[in-house]
């Protein structure tokens, strides 16, 4: 439609308007709120403490200061009255509640001695929203219902309780905040997390078993495959996105013809693509000649194959 009116010239006026209409739809940044019950599958867990502020909309403070003075369970520490002799502990200058995730930075900021990460739940699935940068700080975990519009800030005790079902493990996992992905022992993750930490949040996922089916069916057989690992290291750039840099590479060539075997290439050094391309080249042309002469073979006369076999360098395969 657009592009036959402006074929049809140019100084149109508008005549009449046929019909307008406008599309609204509420805006609601993630904040905190006041008390909301705390998912079925996640109070099964008993990994979280789910502060009932029924009467103001502090549930961040709430649950910061549930990390910070301890109650035990046997005490109901979902009961307000345990920390509202401590909220005078917590600067709040310029901030407004409920509190939303983008000014959790803002709070961390005032309280220096504080660090604080927030996640939600899409569905079952855990997913960060807020990595704070200060790790050297007492560090607290919370969680908020991103399900709703009420988005209330929970404090989660136990992380490995909480995603325990993204491993087969059934002991405790040491969980980074970062992504989320699950370690076995707690050194793995404390040389995981100044890698991970440098980048935004995110979460790994996994396909489905229906999706994660190979169809036979579509591969599409060649007498010679090449086979590249590259090594890389990564670098932040100037806007802290990871940048992967290569370090070294290793390519083998693989064949269904005679069950042949060929050395890998290997390289370790600067400049790796530098290297990388000449070798596929190499490799490209000693692949053609290899199957050139084959073809050459294969449409020679069956009488006249013992000689052109020893002119092609080719040995004759049992029919």
């Amino acid at each position: 439609m657009q592009s036959t009116f402006n074929r049809l010239g140019w100084q149109w006026k508008v005549d009449y308007i046929i019909d307008f209409s406008i599309t609204l739809a509420p805006f609601r940044p993630a904040q905190g709120s006041s008390f909301s019950p705390t998912p079925t599958h996640i109070a099964a867990k008993k990994c979280v403490v789910n502060v009932q502020n029924r009467n103001d909309e502090l549930c961040f403070l709430y649950s910061i200061l549930a990390h910070i003075h301890r109650v035990e369970s046997k005490q109901n520490p979902s009961c307000t009255y345990h920390y509202r002799p401590h909220l005078s502990e917590l600067v709040t200058t310029g901030l407004s509640f409920p509190l939303a995730v983008k000014d959790v930075a803002m709070f961390e900021r005032l309280n220096e001695d504080i660090a604080v990460n927030v996640m939600t739940f899409d569905g079952r699935q855990p997913i960060p929203l807020y990595v704070t940068p200060h790790r050297q700080r007492k560090h607290v975990l919370l969680l908020t219902d991103d399900q709703t519009n009420t988005h209330h800030y929970v404090l989660i005790r136990d992380l490995s309780r909480l995603v325990r079902g993204r491993t087969k493990n059934g002991g405790k996992a040491f969980v980074c905040p970062c992504c989320l992905h699950c370690f076995r022992r707690e050194h793995t993750l404390t040389e995981h997390i100044p890698q991970c930490s440098v980048h935004a949040p995110q979460v790994v996922t996994y396909p489905k078993p229906e999706d994660a089916t190979l169809h036979y069916t579509a591969e599409h057989p060649v007498p010679y495959v090449l086979y590249v690992d590259f090594e890389t290291f990564q670098t932040p750039d100037d806007s802290g996105v990871a940048v992967h840099e290569a370090s070294g590479l290793c390519c083998v060539r693989v064949s269904r013809v005679n069950n042949e075997t060929f050395e890998p290439f290997l390289y370790s050094g600067p400049d790796v693509l530098t290297e990388f391309y000449p070798h596929v080249y190499t490799e490209q042309v000693a692949i053609c000649q290899i199957v050139e002469r084959r073809e050459r073979y294969d449409a020679a006369h069956r009488c006249g194959r013992g000689a052109l076999s020893k002119r092609l360098g080719l040995s004759i395969l049992p029919q």
